[in-house]
Formats: structure tokens, C-alpha cells, sequence
């Protein structure tokens, strides 16, 4: 009857009054209602006086673990302590896991401590801000995925001394390096970052990725610094990602010099052309445009440097001459008027006798009165068209000013005209 009535407090929700009664009565038979009951509306003290009761003529491991469960929801911490030290049967990780879920730090602290769980500990002691003691209980447990939260718990912290040690443990683990960047950029705090891939590089373990993410940081938040850690680290970086950081963040001499040693060199003289300011370099120019796939980027070249470095224009010829369709070159360069400028050019490419070589040099020539490099030209290159030249001088020779009076003409000027008219 007792047991009956018992079971109807529990029911209607007078948990006090059941518990009481069926500690009256020693009977532990409904220990799993009783501490559902309890749970359910906080009657933990109460709880404990009957899981006592019944540990004492029950053994069992759901006992002993709701016995701990209810010693931490009501911080009776000393107790939990005395207990843990006895004998028991309950499951000390499980019964960890419970309270760690629901907050209670310190007792699933106990708890692990109890057990050797190194990691969880570890977890607990970042969440009771006792970060050295994580620190501590990581390098025991030596573990990834602890020393990530480790981290990330100093860095929220600002405990960076504390997260740097977890960081070095954490970045030479290539699959967890994305992990470590996120954390602290996370919280804004790349200065700390960027320290700490710096220290890294010099690791035993130290990989490629190290490299590459440090160059990447450096990309968008100390661009200063960059193109010395590319020339440095060359050998050790992912060109692509940092290719991609330089471009997304504008930082275009420094993409030239990827691509120039990723062996893109068409992208390179693009870039140099579409971002002069602060891109071009004729030096790395020149190098580059001479190992370039696609032909037209010569012809693209030499507009570039006519608009923008026209004193270097002949440099930029003769660094291409043998790749050069020299009839279309000298087309562009008469379109463009710049054929005197390019002379220098034209009279080194006039070993290869092209015809729109000497006919245009010739034309310079005569317009420059230049006849005994008229004579050398017409004598040692022989194509061009000789009777377009002939009545080119024809001309000149009629229409000369007289010896004894330069004002006047032996012809009128027009007299070529109409001897190209008779033709």
C-alpha cells in the first residue's frame, strides 16, 4: 500500500513528499521514477538523500551515475569528490559528458580528471578559463582536435602567448592549417596571425602551406611585405592561391613576378600592359615577352610601348626581331607614324633583306637626304621595288632646287604627279 501511494505522489508531482516516504521505507525498488521525478523539478538534495539510501542496497551503475549528476546540479563539489574516491559503479565519462553538456564545468573537470580523458579535460579547462592548465592537459593528450579548441579558446581570450604554443602544435597538420587561420581571423586578430606563421616557417614539420597561407595574409594586410616573402619562399608556395590573393587585392608587380616564375608569361605581359602604373618594369618586360605563346601579344607589345615608353621602342624591337612578321611590323609602325623612330630598329632587321624593310628605310633615306646610306641599302639589299625608287628620284631630281638659285625649281612640283598620271 505504502509503495502504491508512494508512486501516486510521484504522479501528481509531490516528488518531496514521495521521496521522504520511500526513504521511510528503504525501498529503492523505484530509483529509475524517483530520479526521473526529481530531475524533472529540481529536487536534487532531496535526490541525493535517496540515491544514498538506495546505493546501500542496490548496486547499480544508474544509481551511482544520477548520485553524481545531482552532487554537481547542486555544487555540492566536496561530496562529488568523496564519492569519486570510493567505490562505484558508475560511468564516469557518461556521467562527464552530462555535465559538461549542461555547463557544469568544474564537476565534469573532476570527472575526466578522474579518468584520464585528456582531451575533454582539456575542453573543460578553457571553458573555466584556466588556460594554462588547458595548455597542460593538451600536451598530454596531444591531439588536433584538442589543441584547435585550446586555441581558439586562448585566442577569444587574447591569451595569444597560451594560443601560439597550441598554434605551432596545430599548423603543421596541413588538413587543420585552414581551421587555425579562420580562428583568428575570426576575432580580428591577423597581427597575432601572421607572428605566428612567421615563427612556423622555421619548423622542422614546416610545409608548403605554411608558406602559402602566410603569403596570402601578407596579401591583405601587410602588402608591404610581400614580394620580399615571394622571392624568399618561392620554391614553398601554392603559385595559384597566392596568384589569386595578390590579384583580388590589386597587388599587381607581385603577380607579375608569380607569373614570370610560374612560367605564365602571357599573363605577365598582360598585366604589365593593363596595370603600367604600377606593374611595368621594362627589364621583366623584355624577359617576358620573349618566352610568350600567343603572337599577338608582340604586336600588342609594341602599341603599349609606342603609346607609353617610346624611347625604349627599338629595345623592344630588337628583343623580338626574330619572332617578328617584319612586313606587319612595319605596317603597324607606319600606321602609327612611327617609323622614324623605330629607324634604329628597321636598319638591324635589314640584314634579313625583307622587302617593307628597305622600301621603308629607303623612304626615310630619301626623306632625310640621306643618299649615301640610299647608295649601301639599294646596293646590298636588292628587295624592294626598284622602279617605284626610280621614279622616286626622278622626281627629286626634277623638282631639286637650281644650284644657282635654291628659291626656284627645274620643275614644277606637280610634275611627278603627272608623270604618274601618264603611267
Amino acid at each position: 500500500e505504502m509503495c502504491i501511494r508512494d508512486r501516486a505522489y510521484l504522479m501528481d508531482e509531490q516528488v518531496v513528499e514521495a521521496i521522504k516516504c520511500f526513504i521511510t521505507a528503504g525501498d529503492p525498488k523505484s530509483f529509475m521514477l524517483v530520479i526521473g521525478a526529481a530531475e524533472r523539478h529540481g529536487k536534487f538534495d532531496q535526490l541525493i538523500d535517496f540515491l544514498l539510501m538506495a546505493r546501500q542496497k542496490l548496486k547499480d551503475s544508474q544509481i551511482d551515475g544520477a548520485l553524481i549528476y545531482a552532487y554537481a546540479k547542486s555544487q555540492r563539489l566536496t561530496e562529488l569528490e568523496n564519492f569519486l574516491n570510493s567505490t562505484n559503479s558508475a560511468n564516469i565519462e557518461q556521467a562527464g559528458d552530462r555535465c559538461y553538456n549542461e555547463g557544469l564545468f568544474e564537476a565534469a573537470r573532476m570527472l575526466y580528471s578522474q579518468i584520464g580523458k585528456l582531451g575533454k579535460l582539456a575542453s573543460c579547462l578553457v571553458n573555466l578559463g584556466q588556460y594554462q592548465a588547458a595548455i597542460d592537459a593538451a600536451k598530454k593528450a596531444e591531439s588536433p582536435k584538442t589543441w584547435e579548441e585550446v586555441n581558439s579558446a586562448c585566442v577569444k581570450a587574447k591569451q595569444f602567448q597560451l594560443a601560439a604554443i597550441a598554434g605551432l602544435k596545430i599548423m603543421v597538420h596541413p588538413d587543420r592549417l585552414e581551421v587555425l587561420v579562420n580562428t583568428y581571423e575570426k576575432y580580428g586578430h591577423w597581427e597575432e596571425l601572421i607572428k605566428l606563421l612567421d615563427s612556423g616557417l622555421a619548423l622542422e614539420q614546416a610545409h608548403n602551406g605554411i608558406f602559402t597561407e602566410l603569403g596570402i595574409l601578407l596579401a591583405k594586410y601587410v602588402p608591404v611585405r610581400l614580394m620580399d616573402h615571394l622571392k624568399t619562399y618561392f620554391q614553398r608556395l601554392h603559385i595559384t592561391k597566392v596568384l589569386k590573393a595578390c590579384e583580388d587585392n590589386q597587388l599587381w608587380k607581385e603577380a607579375v613576378f608569380l607569373h614570370s616564375h610560374y612560367g605564365q608569361s602571357d599573363s605577365a605581359i598582360n598585366i604589365m600592359i593593363e596595370h603600367s602604373p604600377t606593374a611595368w618594369e621594362h627589364d621583366i618586360f623584355i624577359q617576358n615577352v620573349q618566352k610568350v605563346a600567343s603572337s599577338d601579344l608582340y604586336y600588342k607589345s609594341i602599341k603599349f610601348y609606342l603609346e607609353e615608353q617610346p624611347m625604349l621602342l627599338n629595345e623592344l624591337l630588337t628583343s623580338i626581331a626574330t619572332k617578328l612578321d617584319l612586313t606587319k611590323t612595319v605596317a603597324l609602325l607606319k600606321q602609327t607614324g612611327a617609323t622614324p623612330l623605330a629607324q634604329p630598329f628597321l636598319k638591324s632587321a635589314q640584314t634579313y633583306n625583307v622587302q617593307a624593310v628597305n622600301e621603308e628605310l629607303n623612304e626615310l633615306y630619301l626623306e632625310s637626304d640621306d643618299y649615301e646610306s640610299l647608295r649601301v641599302s639599294v646596293s646590298e639589299y636588292d628587295k624592294f621595288d626598284h622602279l617605284a625608287l626610280a621614279d622616286k628620284l626622278n622626281c627629286l631630281l626634277y623638282t631639286s632646287p637650281s644650284p644657282r638659285d635654291l628659291s626656284t625649281s627645274r620643275m614644277p612640283s606637280s610634275a611627278c604627279k603627272k608623270k604618274k598620271k601618264k603611267k
